[in-house]
């Protein structure tokens, strides 16, 4: 009778400890550079969309960003084990690094752009990944 009673309180009230400790967040930053060939500050190139109520019915911007950070994990994992798959993985992001910054800021990319993939962990920063595209000066 005791064991029913137990299962059946944890029918009703479950525990919220089936939720995994969260460790390594990728993260993926981009940054223009000036003119004068200097970098500006990095940036993230995923941002959350804002939420709405009715997203709770239906997301499709949510949905989207959810598949491309599954992108960003995918390539920093690989990278983070020397994984030797990684380059396709890492074609993927720098193609959506292109977009988004295209998107953003078309100006800033006339003279070059760089992306990083970072592993936050905590406080803790580590670059995993960093690839530069120069654009020759005027």
């Amino acid at each position: 009778m005791r064991l029913l009673l137990r299962t059946l309180l944890r029918l009703l009230l479950p525990a919220w400890g089936f939720f995994d400790v969260v460790g390594v967040v990728p993260v993926l930053e981009w940054r223009p550079m000036a003119s004068e060939g200097q970098w500006g500050p990095w940036r993230p190139v995923l941002t959350a969309p804002r939420w709405q109520w009715w997203h709770a019915v239906c997301h499709p911007a949510g949905t989207r960003m959810l598949a491309l950070h599954a992108v960003v994990d995918r390539a920093t994992f690989a990278c983070l084990q020397h994984d030797e798959d990684a380059t396709e993985s890492l074609t993927l992001v720098s193609h959506l690094v292109e977009q988004v910054a295209t998107s953003t800021d078309p100006q800033g990319l006339t003279h070059g752009w760089a992306w990083r993939l970072v592993a936050q962990d905590g406080a803790d920063l580590q670059v995993v990944y960093q690839r530069e595209h120069p654009r020759a000066l005027p």
